[in-house]
C-alpha cells in the first residue's frame, strides 16, 4: 500500500536507501554518502568536498560529533 507523502514517509525511505548499516541510524559515511548520491542525481558538478561539508555541517548542527549516529527523529527535528 502507498504511504502518505508525509516528513516522516519520506525520512523513513531516505533512511532504508541510505542506511547501509541497517541499525536505523546514519553515521557521518552514511549521510556524506547520502549527499554526494543526491549532487550526483542533481547532475551537479560539486567538488568532493562539498558532501563531506555538508555532512559535517548537519552533524555540527545537531551537536554531534563524527563518529555520532543519527536517528530518524534527530533527522527530522533537525
Amino acid at each position: 500500500s502507498l504511504r502518505p507523502n508525509t516528513v516522516e514517509a519520506n525520512v523513513d525511505s531516505f533512511f532504508k536507501w541510505y542506511d547501509v548499516s541497517d541499525d536505523g541510524c546514519l553515521d557521518y559515511q552514511e549521510l556524506k554518502e547520502s549527499f554526494e548520491s543526491v549532487i550526483y542525481l542533481l547532475g551537479k558538478k560539486a567538488d568532493p568536498k562539498t558532501a563531506e561539508q555538508m555532512a559535517s555541517e548537519v552533524f555540527a548542527m545537531l551537536s554531534l560529533k563524527d563518529d555520532s549516529k543519527i536517528t530518524k527523529e534527530q533527522f527530522i527535528k533537525g
